[in-house]
This record gives structure tokens, C-alpha cells and sequence, in this order.
């Protein structure tokens, strides 16, 4: 008798505890909504500002997570929300992710909104962990019972032919396109917007894609991240100037199909090892230390568009060394 009373709890409780996921670490969700389209966009990248916003709250070990502004495909239908942790025993750190994947019918929309998504996962025990949710992944530390507001503000620009993704918060920039590139290009190491500077430290996926045009490019210090097929299919490429003294993460196929085995590449003194045992970088026929050689002497000019060795553009070069078309140029 109490076997059939127990299978038929168990079978009473299975459609409520199938629409809860429970991962290995125990983490379980629950309370999942999500607003509906709060209005239609032809593209993210439509030069509107969008803003992004994670609101986190821990009472106990039930941690609530509001995503206000996530942007997917007009539509969807709704949210397939996984949460999992990670670490945690023998005193390590304790990693905690949770990925947003929307579900959308058969017929896909060309617009894209604008959602508010909120969960809760219990079976949090730690107030200071890594996490990793939608936008942002980084490391935090909560207050019991407080809130926390993670805040995003993106833009999409362009400035004389120039195209960047803004992240308006940490004021960075992703280099997304140049219009006609050719010949030595400089990519700046930052520049101003309204009134702030952005610091460029990624470059969008395929921005220079088959640019046969380009033979030569200067990257910045700040640069962190290199997406895949950049400089892919430039069959010109004669020399990268990059003055990144870390490698920036960069996906293999960079420079698919461009002869890097006969190009050089120019690094920091200091960061030539590295250069040369990581790929594909480590593909470069040539990999020597940026130096001062080959300098041409010119005049100082107002409206000449110069650079100094870090990229930065300089409106008015005072006497030393700068970068001009790509070249290494001294002011007298």
C-alpha cells in the first residue's frame, strides 16, 4: 500500500519537477518570465543606443536575475534558461554560469526586440563568485538582501568612414569596418565621442576580409581581441606593426589564406617570444622588435594626420618620433 501511495506522488509531482532543470552541481531554476517584445528593430546595429542591464539579488541561497533589454529575434516565444556552477571544494573559487537561449518557431522574424527576462536559481551558497550571464563576465561580490545593477550601454557609430561598437560604460570600442582601406593603415588607440574617449581593444569578425588593397597595418596597445578572418585573403600584407605587449586573443583563421609566411611581423622587445610561440601568429615568416629604423625626416604641420608609437592620434606633433601612413617619421 505505501509503494502505491508513493508512486503515486511521484507521479503527481513528475510534470512540476520535469519543468524544473537541476544541473551536477544542484543549482535549480525556477520562476522564469519574460516581458514579450517591448518594441521592433530592423538590426542591432542600427546606430540606436541599447541599453543592457543584469539586476542580481541574493537572499539566502536563492539568487533572483532581471535582464532588462535582451535582445533577440522578434519571434521568439520565450527563454531556455540553464544555470551550472562550477568549483568551490578545497576552498577554490566558485564559478557560476547561466546561459539565455531563446526559443523561436519555425518561421524566423528580420526584426529583432528588446526583452525583460527574470529567474531564480536556488542552491546558491557564496555571495562572491564569477559570473558569467549574457553580456557580462567578470567577478562579483553581493550584499545580503541588496541589489546589484551590472549596466551596459552600447551604440553603434561611424566617424569619416571609420565604424565602431561602442560599450558606452567601460568606454571601449570594437573596430567593425574602415571604408576604403588600402595601403598602411593605423588603427588608432583611441579617440573621442561626445565629449569621451574610447579605447579600441577588439576587432568584429571579417572587418578586413579579402582587403587586397591593405599592406600594411599598425595595431594598437590597448588591443585585446582579434576576432576571426580580420586580415584573412590580403594577399598584400606585407608587415603587421602590432604594439600589444600581451597577445591579444586571437581565433586561427586571422589571417586564412594571407601570406604571412613571407610577411614580417613587428612586436614589443619584449613580447617577441611570446609572439613567436603562440599561433597563428607564430606563422609569420619574419618576427622581429619594433624599433626606430627607417625613419624620414619631416616638418611639423598642423593638419597633418600623425600618430604616436601607441597608436594615439596627435593633432599637433611636438619634436620625436611618429607614425604617418603607416611609416615611421621624425619631427624636427
Amino acid at each position: 500500500m505505501k509503494k502505491i501511495i508513493l508512486l503515486f506522488i511521484l507521479t503527481a509531482l513528475l510534470p512540476v519537477l520535469a519543468g524544473i532543470p537541476v544541473n551536477a552541481q544542484g543549482l535549480t531554476l525556477s520562476d522564469v518570465q519574460n516581458s514579450g517584445c517591448m518594441r521592433s528593430m530592423r538590426s542591432r546595429a542600427n546606430g540606436n543606443e541599447i541599453r543592457r542591464t543584469i539586476i542580481l539579488l541574493k537572499e539566502g541561497d536563492i539568487l533572483s536575475a532581471q535582464l532588462q533589454g535582451f535582445v533577440s529575434n522578434c519571434a521568439t516565444e520565450g527563454f531556455d534558461i540553464t544555470p551550472s556552477m562550477s568549483g568551490g571544494s578545497n576552498g577554490e573559487s566558485v564559478s557560476v554560469s547561466v546561459g539565455v537561449e531563446p526559443i523561436e518557431p519555425d518561421v524566423a522574424s528580420i526584426c529583432v526586440c528588446p526583452f525583460n527576462v527574470s529567474f531564480t536559481i536556488h542552491g546558491l551558497e557564496p555571495n562572491s563568485f564569477q559570473f558569467s550571464c549574457w553580456w557580462y563576465d567578470g567577478q562579483i561580490s553581493l550584499t545580503e538582501g541588496e541589489p546589484l545593477t551590472l549596466e551596459s550601454i552600447t551604440e553603434s557609430i561611424s566617424m569619416n568612414d571609420w565604424y565602431y561598437f561602442l560599450d558606452k560604460v567601460s568606454h571601449t570600442a570594437m573596430l567593425q569596418g574602415v571604408l576604403g582601406a588600402s595601403g598602411d593603415l593605423v588603427i588608432p588607440l583611441e579617440f573621442e565621442y561626445e565629449d569621451q574617449t574610447y579605447s579600441v581593444t577588439s576587432i568584429d569578425e571579417g572587418t578586413f576580409i579579402a582587403c587586397n588593397a591593405l599592406t600594411s597595418v599598425t595595431l594598437p596597445s590597448t588591443l585585446t581581441r582579434i576576432s576571426d578572418y580580420v586580415f584573412s585573403y590580403c594577399d598584400n600584407l606585407t608587415n603587421v606593426y602590432c604594439y600589444a605587449g600581451n597577445v591579444p586573443e586571437t581565433g586561427n583563421n586571422v589571417f586564412k589564406e594571407t601570406p604571412i609566411s613571407s610577411a614580417t611581423l613587428h612586436v614589443p622587445a619584449a613580447s617577441v617570444e611570446a609572439y613567436r610561440t603562440t599561433a597563428p601568429w607564430s606563422g609569420f615568416g619574419t618576427i622581429v622588435a619594433i624599433t626606430a629604423t627607417g625613419i624620414t625626416n619631416v616638418e611639423n604641420t598642423k593638419n597633418a594626420k600623425q600618430f604616436d608609437l601607441q597608436g594615439r592620434k596627435v593633432s599637433n606633433p611636438r619634436k620625436g618620433i611618429y607614425i604617418k601612413d603607416g611609416n615611421k617619421v621624425l619631427i624636427k
